[in-house]
């Protein structure tokens, strides 16, 4: 088995950045299962929240990428308008592309769409985690079952030898 334990991850969560220990977060401690469960909906609704809040990141730079495109080249028409320099279409997406904001606003789509697709894989991930809590709580009381040490059946056993010692000692006394 691959262990992933001190394994960080950074991304920007609800315009923060973050730094998450993968290994603590999908690990099981199949000795408090309780906790487990009780926390699994809460991480998840975290991670799902913040990868909502990428997408709209993403898709916010994506439209600021295309706005400043759309001035850049703009502004390299005119400027090789006012010049009197004939250009070609090639001309004007090589002048663009070398635009330092328009440089930026390309580095700034790419970073969000890679947070949204780091907390995807997240939130699928913790979708997984869920089913394995409950393959992992199944396959214990199934253990528990097959070895006898299953707590409510040793309850419910001896709630039923309880009532058969009262019956027999109220037999024996003629109260029955």
């Amino acid at each position: 088995m691959i262990s992933v334990g001190d394994t960080s991850i950074s991304i920007i969560a609800n315009g923060k950045e973050k730094t998450y220990d993968i290994g603590k977060i999908f690990d099981i401690n199949e000795n408090d299962l309780t906790k487990e469960f009780t926390s699994q909906a809460t991480i998840y609704a975290y991670f799902a929240t913040a990868l909502a809040q990428a997408d709209y990141d993403a898709s916010v730079a994506s439209m600021v990428q295309e706005q400043t495109y759309a001035d850049a080249d703009q502004f390299c028409r005119e400027d090789l308008n006012k010049a009197g320099t004939k250009y070609t279409e090639g001309v004007i997406k090589s002048m663009v592309q070398q635009d330092e904001e328009y440089s930026g606003a390309v580095q700034a789509e790419l970073t969000a769409k890679y947070n949204a697709r780091v907390l995807k894989a997240i939130v699928s991930a913790m979708e997984m985690r869920a089913q394995m809590l409950i393959s992992v709580g199944s396959h214990i009381r199934h253990e528990l079952d097959m070895t006898g040490m299953n707590i409510r059946e040793r309850q419910f056993n001896k709630t039923v030898d309880d009532v058969k010692d009262t019956i027999r000692s109220r037999k024996s006394k003629g109260e029955v």
